[in-house]
């Protein structure tokens, strides 16, 4: 950035800055005012709405079950229950025509018995018909239910009924229908909610769906039984919340229970109209801030280039002259610093050009990097002999840079790699690496070993004496020994904390063996989980000595001649108890027998036990594990695919490293160490075959095992295989490890 564009920087802060700061916060201060002020306006109507609506309720409840308890209407009814007389049901209508007469929005009141017989009514014509019914029984399993309801002439009423009981004795239900008029009129006041309000009274039918009980403010074609989930009512616990109404608009929603009933009451206002305030507040502070961004910078540039002009002048002979171009001179010519420093820069250009031919930058430079350089460099000739190396070098073997120069590379460096000695061509064109070599120095001493060896392009023919190959050295031994203290803690940890959990699994074995009968189930339960989480914890120390085995090289297989069909014909069948829980389905495809290979049959169990097992705890309800065998010429090919949860592709790298865990986000709740495909990897190596994964997110994965067909050239007499009976009964611990 130049000078011209920080001074229009600072000026632009100082001056944008405290306004654009002040605007904001009351921006800040005014939006959350306003949001509280509409929460609490919402909460507060539809409180008020469900009391004014529990008001009109409350008393019509109240009448029925006055009626219910009267002396006159039991008498007449106990009357009628015990002699079946007519005369006593005589009463009853007389005493359900003087409700009526008494109820100004009383329109009609009836008494049915269980089957919903109209046994008694205002309504004569009703007298003896059988009701549909939702006209006379409650809602559910309740004694006593208000609900809105279509009559017999399809008019929406109100439907109050009560069960009826004569001395215990279940009689039938006394039901009253009111006009909803007047709840009509109270659920379309929308009490100061602005263009946009709306009171809404929903109820969940017997499919659980929300539907409106009254006229809708923006559909009155369709009010009642329209479908309002998109609202959430009865779907969240929250008093306040936004949510999509029935016309898809975003709406600001409180909600509330109305009283006596099972119905919910809502006060819903757009946010739009809620929060347009707001819109409008931001827009004019950020226009504001614009303004005032441009009249600043408007500003600024006037000011500032009366001085940036000249020092850009300035800046363009500096770096014409750090290009080599020395005859640069500046033409400012100012009685100030600026013109100071033209003067002092010209004078630069004529001293840099009178010494420039005594500086011999490029060796200077060359020794300063390559001596505080960490890594060996060692530049040879075409004959292979050693022109120069830096510091790095006399460290790693032990010789001063002064006696290695003119010595054949091959004539101090040998290298060995997995204890054999290997070859290293520096003749080869382009850049070549070699890893995981040794080499020993001078003074006896091992070093670990990384080698870049790239040839140097002059572009003209070497001359004798000139460098042509660059050797770089990496010594690793410092990070080997750091892995392999790290590989001896794994080991001696695992072997410390085997007697331990031994003792655990004996004290829970014991407890749950001695535990009384008197014992609630929870303590069972306990038992099994310290028990199982026991187990599993034996599985992961197996695993990590595992591990170290692999590490060191020392984990020996024994090979026999073993039936891959037979063998994985078993694993799908062993398996198949446990994909019965999440109803997925295992199928074996290809030979059954007869499919021979070199294998150590326990350690190969194991890695098809855990491929498939992987498969089905990685696999959705419903899914399917398809194991597929096949020969490929000389090799066995074993597929095991999954349609399951799949595996991302930031994953797919690290699959089979030690520890690694795929993203939690997709591992459907499975837990493991992240080392059994690892351990798995390790033995399919081992027994001379590869294993790769194809795998898509959300689509399924297909591990892919290739084994070289029986070779019995490659079958030993093993001696020791009874001396490891433990280890072969125990086994491999992938099955009990996930990826």
């Amino acid at each position: 950035m130049n000078i011209r564009s920080k001074l229009t920087l600072v000026m632009i802060l100082i001056s944008i800055v405290p306004v654009s700061a002040i605007g904001f916060r009351a921006y800040a201060t005014i939006d959350s005012e306003l949001r509280a002020r509409t929460k609490d306006q919402l909460i507060s109507t539809a409180s008020r709405q469900e009391s004014r609506i529990s008001d009109i309720l409350q008393p019509k409840t109240e009448g029925l079950l006055k009626l219910g308890s009267q002396l006159d209407y039991q008498t007449a009814l106990s009357k009628f229950i015990n002699n079946g007389s007519r005369t006593a049901l005589a009463e009853i209508d007389d005493i359900l025509n003087e409700y009526e007469s008494d109820s100004i929005d009383v329109e009609s009141v009836y008494l049915t018995d269980t089957e919903g017989k109209a046994l008694a009514a205002t309504n004569s014509s009703l007298v003896g018909t059988t009701l549909a019914e939702n006209l006379y029984k409650p809602i559910g399993t309740s004694e006593r239910s208000l609900k809105l309801q279509q009559d017999t002439n399809g008019i929406i009423r109100l439907f109050i009924s009560t069960q009826q009981r004569v001395e215990g004795k279940e009689i039938g239900y006394l039901t009253s229908v009111y006009s909803i008029g007047d709840l009509t009129e109270k659920v379309r006041d929308n009490t100061g909610l602005g263009t946009t309000g709306e009171t809404l009274i929903a109820q969940q039918n017997e499919s659980g769906e929300s539907i409106s009980l009254f006229a809708l403010r923006f559909d009155t074609a369709a009010a009642f039984n329209t479908n309002l989930d998109s609202l959430k009512i009865f779907s969240t616990q929250e008093e306040y919340y936004q949510a999509n109404d029935y016309r898809n608009e975003p709406v600001l929603i409180a909600v509330t229970n109305v009283n006596l009933t099972d119905w919910k009451l809502a006060t819903k206002q757009d946010i739009s109209e809620a929060y347009g305030p707001i819109d409008q507040l931001r827009a004019a502070v950020i226009s504001a801030v614009v303004i005032l961004s441009v009249f600043t910078i408007v500003i600024a540039y006037y000011i500032t280039r009366t001085f940036t002009v000249p020092i850009q002048e300035l800046d363009k002979a500096a770096e014409s002259i750090g290009k080599g171009e020395l005859s640069t001179r500046t033409s400012v010519n100012r009685k100030d610093e600026l013109g100071t420093l033209a003067n002092n820069i010209n004078t630069m250009g004529e001293r840099l050009e009178t010494f420039v031919a005594d500086i011999e930058a490029q060796r200077k430079r060359l020794e300063t990097v390559l001596n505080n350089t960490q890594e060996s460099i060692i530049a040879l000739d075409a004959a292979g002999n050693i022109l120069l190396t830096n510091y790095a070098t006399k460290d790693l073997t032990k010789v001063s840079p002064k006696e290695l120069k003119g010595k054949l590379f091959d004539s101090i460096f040998t290298w060995k790699q997995k204890d054999k000695e290997f070859k290293v061509d520096y003749r080869l064109p382009g850049v070549q690496h070699y890893s995981n070599l040794t080499y020993t120095d001078s003074e006896g001493g091992d070093h670990s070993v990384d080698i870049v060896i790239a040839g140097v392009d002059v572009g003209k023919e070497k001359q004798a004496g000139e460098t042509q190959t660059i050797v770089t050295i990496h010594d690793k031994t410092a990070e080997k020994e750091l892995d392999d203290m790290k590989v001896d803690f794994v080991a001696m940890a695992a072997h410390e904390l085997r007697t331990p959990l031994a003792a655990i699994r004996g004290y829970v074995d014991l407890v749950g063996r001695k535990m009384p009968k008197s014992a609630g189930p929870e303590v069972v339960e306990y038992l099994e989980r310290a028990m199982h989480s026991a187990r599993e914890l034996a599985g992961l120390i197996t695993s990590m000595l595992d591990v170290t085995k692999i590490e060191r090289s020392s984990l020996e297989l024994h090979y026999d001649k073993v039936d891959i069909a037979a063998e994985l014909k078993i694993a799908v069948e062993n398996v198949k108890f446990i994909a019965k829980d999440k109803k997925i389905t295992v199928t074996g495809h290809g030979p059954e027998k007869d499919c021979w290979v070199n294998a150590d049959q326990v350690a190969l169990n194991e890695v098809i036990n855990n491929l498939i097992t992987n498969a089905i705890k990685y696999n959705n309800e419903g899914g399917t594990v398809d194991v597929f065998l096949k020969k490929d010429g000389n090799k066995y090919v074993l597929d095991v695919k999954d349609n399951g949860i799949g595996i991302p592709a930031r994953s797919m790298g690290n699959l089979f490293t030690k520890f690694y865990r795929v993203d939690s986000g997709l591992t459907s709740g499975n837990q493991g160490t992240g080392l059994g495909l690892y351990i798995s990897k390790s033995i399919i190596e081992m027994h001379g075959g590869t294993i790769t994964v194809d795998s898509k997110e959300g689509v399924g994965s297909t591990f892919t095992i290739i084994l070289p067909e029986f070779d019995a050239s490659k079958v030993k007499n093993d001696e020791s295989k009874n001396d490891n009976d433990t280890r072969r009964k125990r086994g491999w611990v992938t099955k009990s490890i996930t990826r």
